[in-house]
């Protein structure tokens, strides 16, 4: 304990040294706190600009659009656009690796599969295209039924793969 010293003519017991260690202390956490609410607000834990991804592109016979960031057993969407020339004979044969899709539960998917295929290690989903020289889009609605990272690779079947991959908080 430090010595009572006189402070416009008071005697205070003061550790100046240590005063200034904890202010700076108490500064860092207000920092981290102010950092940790704009990351929320950004989307880091979901729902904002930065939880936002695209894969692929135009160049690509598909584009992704999905989350990078999402809570456990909370609905997330895959918005999978396929190009035109993704299209082959009227259908989109759209290839997903086994171990991604089987780290969510599918709710949902819009338009409706005409066939689901159970490959070795992908799964191949099969849709009828109204309009060829239009290409379509694709929508899973999916619940993380893993925490942690997930990651997978998507594509039309024989062609290039996008790899997509997503972080799932508890």
């Amino acid at each position: 304990m430090a010595r009572p010293q006189k402070v416009d003519g008071l005697e205070v017991g003061q550790d100046l040294e240590f005063q200034k260690k904890e202010w700076r202390a108490e500064m860092l956490g207000w920092i981290l706190m102010a950092l940790l609410l704009l990351g929320a607000l950004a989307g880091l834990f979901g729902g904002g600009p930065i939880s936002q991804a695209t894969a692929g592109g135009e160049a690509e016979a598909l584009t992704i659009d999905y989350h990078r960031f999402t809570r456990y057993q909370s609905p997330t969407q895959l918005l999978i656009t396929a190009s035109p020339n993704a299209v082959s004979e009227g259908t989109v044969r759209l290839e997903i690796e086994q171990d991604y899709i089987n780290s969510f539960n599918v709710q949902n998917v819009l338009p409706e599969p005409d066939s689901v295929e159970v490959m070795s290690d992908t799964y191949i989903y099969t849709f009828t295209v109204n309009e060829p020289n239009q290409g379509m889009e694709i929508i899973f609605d999916l619940e993380s039924d893993k925490i942690g990272t997930i990651a997978g690779n998507l594509g039309v079947e024989g062609g290039q793969n996008i790899r997509i991959s997503h972080f799932v908080y508890p």
